[in-house]
Parts: structure tokens; sequence; C-alpha cells
């Protein structure tokens, strides 16, 4: 059998999603491709395109074909530079919790940023340790926490020439994939009614 893309002999079978697996392709056939022609090609195209939909994947929280989540979108940042993390179905969390003090006259002042109140919680009782007080001294002192709305970030997702090959490179799979003699030119144009 010869690898669609280079015409050659397959000499090492290699799985090859019709659509990405990471966009929920299922379909797979080791007929098409030869490893080393796979695996070039998922290194480039493929790894482009899955990067450009990196971000409408996550928000949507769509699953791949194997049923994993999409990876989180590392190190969105505000206007203001804090690091934000968006995680599948478009939930954002800090990407590193954080604690500025302030100290004036006799009143010390902890403002937190963190992901969870265990988070907060120890944070603030290594800062203490440090400074030589104790998790007490903080349990004694009122607490205010404050609702704050998640910041507007922004990112952009474009598709460059790499992605547009990988699209084509999708639909050519799926041709190959079903009339593999029309994809290849040995048939004529009518075999098409045999989709």
């Amino acid at each position: 059998m010869l690898d669609i893309y280079t015409k050659q002999p397959i000499t090492t079978r290699s799985q090859e999603h019709i659509l990405l697996n990471a966009l929920g392709g299922k379909v797979a056939s080791r007929d098409l491709l030869d490893k080393t022609t796979n695996d070039v090609l998922g290194r480039t195209i493929d790894v482009a395109l899955t990067e450009a939909l990196h971000l409408p994947r996550t928000l949507l929280g769509a699953l791949s074909a194997d049923g994993q989540p999409p990876p989180p979108v590392r190190g969105m940042r505000t206007s203001d530079g804090e690091s934000y993390n968006l995680l599948p179905d478009g939930f954002p969390e800090l990407s590193k919790p954080s604690m500025r003090i302030s100290e004036i006259e006799d009143m010390v002042t902890l403002e937190i940023s963190a992901r969870s109140m265990k988070e907060a919680k120890k944070l603030a009782a290594r800062t203490l340790e440090k400074h030589g007080q104790s998790m007490q001294t903080l349990e004694k002192a009122v607490f205010q926490t404050p609702e704050t709305l998640v910041p507007t970030v922004r990112r952009q997702v474009s598709f460059g020439p790499a992605c547009w090959r990988a699209i084509a490179k999708h639909a050519c799979n799926l041709l190959a994939f079903r009339a593999r003699d029309l994809f290849s030119g040995r048939n004529s144009i009518r075999s098409a009614s045999s989709f």
C-alpha cells in the first residue's frame, strides 16, 4: 500500500486520525500514511492547528476523541499584568498565588490572591512564620474577603498557513479514507457517487 502523500510504499504503518484526536476525531486508519510522514505532519501542521484551536476548545470544554478535557490555556494576562489560566469550560484560575503586606503605624494589612481559601491560609501561615507570628494571630483578626470579579483578558486566535495546510490535510485524509482510488486519481470523478 502507498502513502497517500509521498506515493511511496508504507514501510512502517502508523495510525492516522482522519480528523485530529484533539478535536474529537475518533476514526483512524493504519493504511494512509507511513510513520515517517505521520511524524513530520504531526510535528508541524497538526500541531499548528491544535494550537490555533486551543482557546476555543478550552472555552467550550470540548473533549478529545479519547475523552480527555482540553489542557488549560496558561499565562493569559490582564491589562494590569495579573496572570490567569483558563480552565476547560472557560473557568479562570489565578496562575499563582501572591501576597502583599503593608504596614502603616501599628496596622498590618495582608492582601492575598489565591485559588482557594486553603491555599490562602497556607500562604499566610508561611508568611507569618517568616515574620515570627503564628496563624493564631491571623485567626483572631477580622477577615474581609471582598468578592472580586475576574478581570478581562484578551487572547487572539489566528490561522496561519500551517493551519490551512492541516485543514486541507484532514479533508484529504477523509477523501482518501472513503474513496482512496478517487483521491489517488485512479478512478473517474463519477466514482464520487459511491460516497
